[in-house]
């Protein structure tokens, strides 16, 4: 974990005034690892702070990813280190639950219900996928997932490739039906041609158990999700998220030491990238 980073972040949450306090959580490092890999902060915010907020973190340095989450937002800084940023009420209480006080600006203010304007901010955090937000999402789980897989958690790398085979699900949606509502995997099936789209990356959507098979799982996943949107964020003219990437292709490495040399290998310049999966046949986008 960097501590310039903790500390440029602290240091901007005490000059913001809608940021009222800060908790951090003191469960720090990762069962398996014997470093810190996971910060979450747990902020009391006014409303208009909990709409802002990504574009409050693209001023903060050095990340790779930064992007909304049921929780609020989540960032990831080159050095692999998860930032939670957990968004409460101006009321929220933080009194347990291994939470320590950063700052708190209050004094004895009850517990709030939900406001109108923070019931308005989950709504615009838990809105429509875009193409953008699809990609960032799917790396930043599959990072999440190598993670698991080399701390030899796999009920944890379980539910993060099964999020990763959803985030391909969502890609398939927009390709197919772009105007649909629906996010995830509820109702795909309604999808015309959605079916036959996954069929050769169908067993790989199961997520297995073993930590072998599921590095298998993530690296096929991750060539049929980068066959398929790269030439799209090409053809738009979007930012891809390259550091993200690299990022979680070396977090599927069993030697964390070996991870970023062999990760440069899945660079989507080479000719073999996202060739052989398949994913794309069925699918035109």
């Amino acid at each position: 974990m960097s501590p310039s980073f903790l500390q440029q972040l602290l240091g901007r949450l005490r000059q913001e005034p809608r940021a009222l306090a800060v908790y951090v959580d003191s469960r720090l490092t990762a069962p398996g690892i014997g470093e810190v890999d996971e910060v979450a902060l747990h902020l009391a915010v006014e409303g208009s702070f909990a709409q802002e907020v990504g574009a409050w973190a693209a001023a903060l340095p050095d990340l790779v990813y930064s992007g909304a989450e049921p929780h609020g937002w989540t960032l990831i800084t080159a050095d692999g280190v998860e930032w939670r940023l957990c968004l409460h009420g101006p009321g929220a209480e933080f009194g347990g639950g291994g939470t320590q006080p950063v700052f708190d600006r209050r004094t004895g203010r009850p517990a709030a219900a939900p406001t109108a304007e923070s019931r308005q901010a989950a709504a615009v955090r838990s809105g429509p996928p875009d193409l953008a937000a699809v990609a960032g999402a799917f790396w930043r789980d599959l990072y999440r997932a190598g993670r698991a897989i080399r701390a030899e958690r796999p009920l944890t790398a379980h539910h993060w490739l099964f999020a990763c085979g959803g985030h391909l699900i969502d890609l398939y949606r927009l390709a197919l039906e772009p105007d649909s509502g629906e996010r995830g995997w509820i109702d795909a099936d309604t999808v015309p041609g959605l079916l036959s789209s996954v069929e050769p990356v169908r067993e790989f959507l199961s997520a297995p158990l073993e930590g072998r098979a599921q590095r298998r799982a993530a690296h096929r996943l991750a060539e049929a999700f980068e066959g398929l949107v790269l030439p799209l964020f090409r053809r738009i003219g979007l930012d891809y998220p390259m550091a993200l990437r690299t990022l979680a292709f070396a977090s599927l490495e069993a030697d964390r030491g070996a991870g970023g040399a062999k990760a440069a290998t899945h660079s989507p310049e080479a000719p073999d990238a996202g060739a052989g999966t398949g994913s794309a046949s069925g699918t035109k986008v």
